[in-house]
């Protein structure tokens, strides 16, 4: 009993290293698993970004131009989305032209992860309205501000 009580303070050292070990064996693996967690937060939300930019790249183009189909507004927006997703691995594309607005609805996916984007754009066709005023200036008819 007295030798214990002697070897009592080295038998402490051990058990306090001893105790480190296995504090260390629960928190690094919660810190790591936040970590993972982080991470893959920032990655959707870096790819939602990229979706959502490339939805009004989309928009911009369709109301900038009068010729352009749906069709090719969806390969624009695919070729503009190659190779820039971190986490998605599928991506889905619907562009719709009506008289009053061109409406971009995509959404990427892997797995249970979903992000949607819609974006809407007023369909203001500004090369018909400039047409228009250009013609009005030229016939000398109407007041137009400059």
């Amino acid at each position: 009993f007295d030798d214990c009580l002697y070897r009592g303070g080295f038998a402490m050292t051990n058990n306090i290293r001893g105790s480190v070990t296995v504090e260390a064996a629960v928190i690094v693996p919660m810190i790591l698993f936040i970590f993972v967690v982080l991470v893959n937060i920032l990655f959707y939300y870096h790819d939602k970004n990229i979706l959502q930019s490339t939805a009004y790249e989309t928009a911009a183009l369709a109301v900038g131009r009068e010729q352009m189909e749906e069709l090719d507004l969806e390969y624009y927006f695919f070729a503009r989305m190659e190779g820039r997703m971190l986490i998605f691995n599928r991506v889905e594309c619907e562009v719709k032209i009506d008289r009053d607005y061109v409406t971009v609805f995509c959404d990427g996916s892997k797995d249970s992860m979903v992000a949607e984007v819609e974006y809407r754009m007023k369909n203001t066709k500004p090369e018909k309205y400039i047409r228009n005023i250009r013609k009005i200036e030229k016939t000398g008819k109407g007041d137009v501000k400059k």
